[in-house]
């Protein structure tokens, strides 16, 4: 049965990064670019379970990450990729996955690490979305067509896979997207046999849109993969109006 209960509004607050051992490099940014970054906090419908933290995605991650992926051998599904994380992964490694992300937010597009309890607790995921804006026909001004579309991914460790972070998490891109207000689609993937994967984001408003035949590899062998959409009420209002107005 389904409740009206409204989800708790989101908190971003200003935070110092923890600063750690950021590589000497000149293409990677300073510490100090990254302490002025903010995160979000995601509470929990259940007040016994531990809020959940979005903190920028920043090269002082990158020991933290290396440890937490050797440690629990998770898995990502990284929307341009889909590779798994290989083991040992080296502090270099995370440091590679760290350069493509990090600081993403062109057309609104973000990438976090996923902590519990505190800005500071180690990482227990990462997620986030890429972003581009929608075909338009030749004779349509670039200006005259400012809609975008999110595309989704993340990982999470084992331990935490079954306590609804996903879930809250695709509740927040859809949140900040209606805030963005250029959003016109947001869009995911998941393995057609994964049906846990499907059902969580279809509780959080995603349907799915069509099947992708052969389109991954999985333990050695094709498989499908489900794309799923969300989209904002606009998108779906102004979809309706079209049908109506079809039918006169």
């Amino acid at each position: 049965m389904q409740t009206t209960e409204q989800p708790p509004t989101p908190t971003v607050v200003p935070r110092r990064l923890p600063t750690g051992s950021v590589p000497d490099s000149p293409a990677k940014p300073t510490a100090v670019a990254e302490v002025a970054a903010d995160y979000r906090v995601i509470p929990r419908t259940d007040p016994s379970k531990a809020p959940i933290y979005l903190t920028p995605l920043g090269y002082s991650d990158a020991a933290d990450l290396a440890d937490v992926i050797n440690a629990s051998h998770a898995d990502s599904v990284l929307r341009d990729t889909m590779l798994s994380f290989h083991v040992p992964f080296t502090v270099a490694d995370a440091e590679k996955y760290i350069s493509k992300y990090h600081r993403v937010t062109d057309l609104g597009a973000r990438w976090y690490s996923v902590r519990l309890g505190s800005p500071t607790a180690p990482i227990v995921g990462g997620y986030g979305w890429t972003a581009r804006a929608l075909a338009r026909d030749s004779v349509t001004p670039m200006e005259a067509c400012p809609y975008i579309e999110w595309t989704i991914g993340g990982w999470f460790v084992s331990e935490v896979r079954r306590e609804g972070l996903a879930a809250a998490c695709f509740e927040e891109t859809s949140r900040m997207a209606i805030a963005d207000g250029r959003v016109a689609r947001v869009v995911g993937q998941c393995f057609s046999d994964n049906e846990v994967s499907r059902r969580a984001m279809e509780r959080s408003g995603f349907r799915v849109e069509g099947d992708m035949k052969g389109a991954m590899v999985k333990g050695g062998k094709l498989i499908d993969i489900y794309q799923m959409v969300w989209y904002p009420p606009t998108v779906k209002e102004g979809a309706k109006q079209q049908q109506i107005k079809a039918k006169l």
